[in-house]
Protein backbone atom coordinates (compact mmCIF):
# COMPACT_ATOMS: atom_id res chain seq x y z
CA UNK A 1 0.00 0.00 0.00
CA UNK A 2 2.69 2.62 0.62
CA UNK A 3 4.95 1.97 -2.92
CA UNK A 4 7.96 -0.15 -0.68
CA UNK A 5 7.65 -3.00 -3.04
CA UNK A 6 8.73 -0.65 -6.02
CA UNK A 7 11.55 1.51 -4.22
CA UNK A 8 12.65 -2.52 -3.18
CA UNK A 9 12.66 -3.58 -6.90
CA UNK A 10 14.82 -0.44 -7.74
CA UNK A 11 17.29 0.26 -5.09
CA UNK A 12 20.12 -1.46 -7.25
CA UNK A 13 19.75 1.06 -9.28
CA UNK A 14 19.14 4.20 -6.77
CA UNK A 15 22.05 3.53 -4.96
CA UNK A 16 24.49 2.88 -7.91
CA UNK A 17 24.05 6.71 -8.31
CA UNK A 18 25.28 7.74 -5.10
CA UNK A 19 28.89 7.87 -5.24
CA UNK A 20 29.67 6.02 -1.41
CA UNK A 21 33.12 4.24 -2.21
CA UNK A 22 33.39 2.45 0.49
CA UNK A 23 29.87 0.05 0.22
CA UNK A 24 28.26 -1.20 -2.76
CA UNK A 25 24.71 -0.95 -4.21
CA UNK A 26 24.44 -4.75 -3.50
CA UNK A 27 25.42 -4.21 0.10
CA UNK A 28 22.93 -0.79 0.86
CA UNK A 29 20.14 -2.75 -0.73
CA UNK A 30 20.60 -5.64 1.75
CA UNK A 31 20.81 -3.72 4.17
CA UNK A 32 17.66 -1.46 2.91
CA UNK A 33 15.85 -5.32 3.06
CA UNK A 34 17.23 -6.25 6.79
CA UNK A 35 15.94 -3.04 7.77
CA UNK A 36 12.52 -3.21 5.89
CA UNK A 37 12.26 -6.68 7.93
CA UNK A 38 13.20 -6.22 11.74
CA UNK A 39 11.20 -3.12 10.99
CA UNK A 40 8.21 -4.75 10.08
CA UNK A 41 8.82 -7.50 12.94
CA UNK A 42 8.80 -4.89 15.62
CA UNK A 43 6.29 -2.75 14.55
CA UNK A 44 4.00 -5.77 15.11
CA UNK A 45 4.85 -5.79 19.29
CA UNK A 46 4.70 -2.02 19.25
CA UNK A 47 1.32 -1.19 17.68
CA UNK A 48 -0.64 -2.45 20.42
CA UNK A 49 1.22 -1.15 22.81
CA UNK A 50 2.03 2.50 21.80
CA UNK A 51 -1.58 2.59 19.40
CA UNK A 52 -1.95 3.30 16.17
CA UNK A 53 -2.63 6.86 16.31
CA UNK A 54 0.14 7.71 17.83
CA UNK A 55 2.20 5.50 15.19
CA UNK A 56 0.39 7.23 11.97
CA UNK A 57 1.39 10.88 13.43
CA UNK A 58 5.37 9.76 14.44
CA UNK A 59 5.84 7.89 10.61
CA UNK A 60 4.18 10.62 8.91
CA UNK A 61 6.62 12.77 10.51
CA UNK A 62 9.56 10.00 9.68
CA UNK A 63 8.37 10.16 5.78
CA UNK A 64 8.43 14.30 5.86
CA UNK A 65 12.09 13.93 7.58
CA UNK A 66 13.51 11.30 5.02
CA UNK A 67 11.80 12.63 1.80
CA UNK A 68 13.13 16.00 2.70
CA UNK A 69 16.71 14.60 3.08
CA UNK A 70 16.09 12.64 -0.48
CA UNK A 71 15.04 15.81 -2.29
CA UNK A 72 17.84 17.47 -1.13
CA UNK A 73 20.49 14.99 -1.62
CA UNK A 74 19.30 14.30 -5.23
CA UNK A 75 19.07 18.73 -5.85
CA UNK A 76 22.46 19.18 -4.95
CA UNK A 77 23.91 16.18 -6.75
CA UNK A 78 22.75 17.64 -9.82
Amino acid sequence: MTGVQTISMYADQTFRTTLLLWITSVQLTLAMSITLCLSAFIASFVTDIVGRRKLLLVSSLGITFSNLIITIYYYLAE
